[in-house]
C-alpha cells in the first residue's frame, strides 16, 4: 500500500499541518480565499457512485461497505473526519457521510468545519437562515479558494436539510497575535471573547514529534513551550467548538471536517476534545487517496476507520486542478539461460542515473552479471533531448520532485509485487541499486518502503537533492533490510533514513568501470566473476593490446553516456583476457600502459570498426521498423574509398533484412551527398532516420558539428541520433 508516499497525501499533510494563510518553503499553500462567488441559484453537484471507489477498514481489520460504516458511525455522538484537502473522492466520501447521518438521525446533525472561522459564525447563521444571499455569505466569510467545489456541497446540504453549521476554527485576524505566547493570547480574548478557547491545553510531546518529522524541512523544530503554537491553537479551539456545539444541541450528533493529521492516531483535535468532555462518545474516521485500492490494507493505529479514496482528481489550489491519468513504468528485465536454481535467481533492480540510456544498462549487466542474476533495468519515466541530440531519459524534474520520485517508488512496488508472482527470483536475495540521480531514487525509495521485506538498497555516488534532505519521516519503519552508501550522505539524508528506522552503512565512492559493477555484484551476493574462458590474446577490439599487456580505455570528455560505453567497452576487454582499465578525464599516460583514446581522434578507429561489422550484423537498428533510416556520417578525414567499403558492408546489412526492408547509408560527414540522401530517404516517405558518427564515441565538440552538418538538410523528417557505434561494437563482440 502506497498512500503514505502518494502525492495527494504528501500535499495533504503540508496543508493539514499548514492550514490557511501559511507557506512552507516548498510553495504547497492551502486553497487561497475564494474571490468570485459561484452563481448564487447553482445547485450542489450530485454525489457518484463510490462503492467502486472506497475501500474501508476499521480498527479490527474487518473491511466495510460505505453502509456498514454509516450504521456504524450513527451509535457514536460525535464523528470526526479527517480528510486530504485537495483530493475529490474525499470530499465525495464526506458528502455521504453527511447525507448518510442525517437520513440515520432524522436531521438532528450539527456539521462542523475547519474551512470556517469563529469570527464568520454570525454569517454563516444568516446564511443557512435565508437572511442573506450566497455571494454576501461568500464576501463575508473568508472561504476557502476550493469551496465552490469541496465545501459548497457540504453546506448547501446543512442547509436544504437545515442543520447547524459551526465554524470551528481560529480566525485568522487573531492568530498571529495569540500565537506569541500567553500574553497575546488573553488580549485577543479580552477584545474577542468568542473566538477563542478558555483555555489551551498542550499537546503531547508525541504529537510534536510527528509535526516535526512531517514539515521537516520547513525551518528548525521550536522548541520550548508550544502550548500557544499555530497547530495548537487549532487543535484548541476546533476542541472548544466540538465540545459547545454538542453542549448547545444535546439531541443531536455531530459531524467535524478537518485536516487529516488533526485526527490521525487520536491526537490532535480528538486528544482536545478528550480533554474537555471525556464523556463524549466519539469515533474517528481517516480518508486517504491511494493509487493502490487493491494493494489497501488495514491501518488500526490510523483512526477507528481507514476509507481509502481513489485518488482520481484533486480541486483547486489556487487557479490550478489536477486529475489523475494512467501512466506507465517501463523496465528492461533479463533472465538467465539454462536451469533455474534452488530458491530462484537473485534480483537487481537497477536505476541508472540520468542520461544512461537503457540499452547500455542492459548491456552493463549482462556483461556483469552473466549468467548469476537476474536483473530488471527500470526505465527512467521523463524523456528529454541530451546536449548532444540523442534523447535521453531522467528520474525527475526540480518543480515536481516528489511526486516523480513517488510513482517511481509505486512502480517499484509494482515490479517487485511482479516479480514475486510471476519470474524465478529469491525474495530474500533483492538488491535495488542506483546511481547518480537513480541512486537519489533508490535512497527515498528505502525511507518509504514499508512493505519490501528483505530488499537491500545500494547508492552508488548519490546525488542528493533538497527533497531527500527535508522529506517528510514516515509513521512506519521501512522494512527494507540494508541500505548502503557508496559515496557522500549529508546530515538531512541520514536524519531521514534513520527516522526510518535504517542504518546506512557509508563507503568509499568507486569510480566508474568494471570495479563498480563489482560492489553491486558484492551486494547482490553474487560474488567474485570466474576468470575469462580463454587465455590472453590481441583481437580486433584492442588491437594494440598484446598478451600479458594492460590497456587503459581513455574517455577525455566523460558524460553519462561516454562513462558508460568507456566502461562497457573495458568490462568486454576484460572479458576477452585483457586487464583493461577505465580512465575519466585527463590523465597522465603511463608507459606500460597503451591507451585506447575512447573519444579521440575520430579516424583512428576506423579499420576496427570495418573490420567487427563486415558481415553487415550488429549494426544499430532503425528508429521505425517500418519506416525509418539509418546513416553512418563518415568523419571529415575518412580514408578515400571509405564511403565505398562501408556502402559493401550495408548492402550485406540490407540483403539479411526480412520484408521490411531499412535503407542503410553512409554518407560524408559534408558536401552535396549527405543533402542528396536525406532528400532520397524523404522521396521514399521515410520520416523516421537514425544518425550515427562511424566511430567509437563522438567528443561533445564534433557531435555538435555533425549536428549543424545534417540538421540543416533535415527538414520534414525527425533525426534521431547515437554519439558513435560504441555500444554495439560491445554488443557484437559480447555475442
Amino acid at each position: 500500500m502506497l498512500d503514505r508516499r502518494s502525492p495527494a497525501f504528501r500535499l495533504a499533510l503540508a496543508l493539514a499541518l499548514a492550514g490557511p494563510g501559511c507557506r512552507p518553503e516548498d510553495g504547497t499553500t492551502p486553497p487561497e480565499p475564494l474571490t468570485t462567488p459561484p452563481d448564487a441559484g447553482a445547485e450542489a453537484p450530485e454525489v457518484p457512485a463510490l462503492a467502486h471507489r472506497v475501500r474501508i477498514f476499521d480498527a479490527q481489520g474487518r473491511e466495510h461497505t460505505l453502509r456498514s460504516m454509516l450504521d456504524a458511525l450513527a451509535e457514536h455522538r460525535v464523528v470526526l473526519l479527517g480528510e486530504t484537502h485537495l483530493d475529490d473522492v474525499t470530499h465525495q466520501v464526506e458528502l455521504a457521510v453527511l447525507e448518510g447521518l442525517a437520513r440515520r438521525h432524522d436531521d438532528q446533525v450539527v456539521l462542523s468545519l475547519e474551512m470556517l472561522e469563529r469570527d464568520v459564525q454570525p454569517v454563516v447563521d444568516r446564511y443557512l437562515a435565508g437572511s442573506i444571499d450566497e455571494a454576501t455569505f461568500l464576501a463575508e466569510s473568508r472561504p476557502w479558494g476550493n469551496y465552490r467545489t469541496d465545501y459548497r456541497p457540504l453546506v448547501e446540504t446543512a442547509r436544504e436539510r437545515g442543520l447547524p453549521v459551526v465554524a470551528a476554527n481560529t480566525p485568522r485576524p487573531a492568530l498571529r497575535k495569540a500565537a506569541r505566547g500567553a500574553e497575546g493570547f488573553a488580549e485577543v480574548r479580552a477584545e474577542h471573547p468568542p473566538w477563542l478557547p478558555e483555555q489551551l491545553f498542550p499537546a503531547s510531546d508525541e504529537y510534536w514529534a510527528r509535526v516535526d518529522r512531517t514539515i521537516r524541512g520547513h525551518g528548525p523544530p521550536r522548541g520550548g513551550d508550544r502550548t500557544y503554537a499555530v497547530q495548537n491553537l487549532w487543535d484548541n479551539t476546533m476542541a472548544d467548538s466540538i465540545v459547545r456545539a454538542t453542549e448547545a444541541h444535546p439531541e443531536h450528533a455531530l459531524l467535524h471536517v478537518v485536516g487529516g493529521f488533526h485526527v490521525e492516531r487520536h491526537d490532535g483535535t480528538v486528544a482536545q476534545v478528550r480533554r474537555r468532555a471525556p464523556q463524549l462518545d466519539l469515533v474517528t474516521v481517516s480518508v486517504v487517496p491511494t493509487f493502490d485500492l487493491a494493494g489497501a490494507r488495514p491501518a488500526p493505529d490510523r483512526a477507528d476507520f481507514v476509507v481509502y479514496a481513489d485518488a482520481i482528481a484533486e480541486g483547486p489550489s489556487g487557479d490550478r486542478l489536477t486529475v489523475a491519468v494512467p501512466d506507465a513504468l517501463g523496465y528492461r528485465l533479463h533472465l538467465p539461460e539454462g536451469p533455474v536454481p534452488e530458491g530462484g535467481w537473485p534480483l537487481l533492480l537497477w536505476l541508472a542515473d540520468d542520461e544512461e540510456r537503457p540499452d547500455d544498462a542492459v548491456l552493463r549487466w549482462r556483461l556483469a552479471l552473466g549468467d548469476e542474476a537476474a536483473f530488471a533495468v527500470i526505465e527512467a519515466p521523463h524523456l528529454t533531448r541530451a546536449r548532444e541530440g540523442w534523447l535521453a531519459r531522467r528520474w525527475s524534474w526540480p518543480q515536481s520532485q516528489s511526486e516523480d520520485y513517488g510513482r517511481v517508488a509505486a512502480g517499484l512496488g509494482r515490479v517487485l509485487d511482479y516479480a514475486g508472482r510471476r519470474l524465478p527470483i529469491r525474495r530474500d536475495a533483492v538488491l535495488l541499486a542506483g546511481e547518480g540521480a537513480g541512486g537519489a531514487v533508490a535512497l527515498w525509495s528505502a525511507q518509504y518502503a514499508d512493505e519490501w521485506d528483505g530488499v537491500r538498497v545500494l547508492a552508488l555516488r548519490p546525488e542528493l537533492p533538497r527533497l531527500l534532505r527535508t522529506a517528510a519521516i514516515p509513521e512506519h519503519p521501512s522494512a527494507v533490510q540494508r541500505v548502503e552508501v557508496r559515496g557522500e550522505l549529508d546530515e538531512g539524508t541520514t536524519a531521514g533514513l534513520q527516522g526510518a528506522g535504517l542504518r546506512p552503512v557509508v563507503g568509499e565512492a568507486v569510480e566508474p568501470g568494471p570495479d563498480r559493477d563489482a560492489v553491486v555484484r558484492q551486494a547482490l551476493g553474487v560474488g567474485e566473476p570466474g576468470a575469462p574462458a580463454s587465455p590472453p590474446a590481441p583481437d580486433m577490439a584492442a588491437p594494440m593490446a598484446m598478451p600479458g599487456t594492460r590497456l587503459e580505455v581513455h574517455v577525455a570528455h566523460p558524460s553519462a553516456v561516454a562513462d558508460a560505453w568507456g566502461g562497457l567497452y573495458t568490462s568486454m576487454l576484460r572479458r576477452r583476457g585483457h586487464q583493461a582499465t577505465l580512465v575519466l578525464g585527463e590523465a597522465p599516460k603511463t608507459k606500460d600502459r597503451p591507451r585506447l583514446a575512447f573519444d579521440g581522434e575520430p579516424t583512428a578507429h576506423a579499420s576496427m570498426l570495418r573490420e567487427i561489422f563486415a558481415e553487415g550484423r550488429g549494426l544499430p537498428p532503425p528508429p521505425d521498423a517500418f519506416g525509418g533510416a539509418v546513416i553512418l556520417l563518415l568523419p571529415r578525414g575518412s580514408a578515400k574509398g571509405e564511403a565505398a567499403a562501408w556502402a559493401e558492408i550495408l548492402a550485406k546489412t540490407e540483403a539479411s533484412q526480412g520484408i521490411f526492408k531499412t535503407p542503410y547509408r553512409a554518407v560524408p560527414e559534408g558536401g552535396k551527398e549527405l543533402a542528396a540522401v536525406l532528400e532520397d530517404l524523404r522521396a521514399q516517405g521515410r520520416s523516421e532516420v537514425l544518425v550515427v558518427p562511424v566511430e567509437l564515441f563522438a567528443a561533445p565538440e564534433r557531435m555538435q558539428r555533425y549536428l549543424d552538418a545534417v540538421e540543416p538538410h533535415a527538414e520534414d523528417l525527425s533525426l534521431h541520433w547515437l554519439p558513435g557505434l560504441g555500444h554495439h561494437v560491445v554488443a557484437h563482440l559480447a555475442e
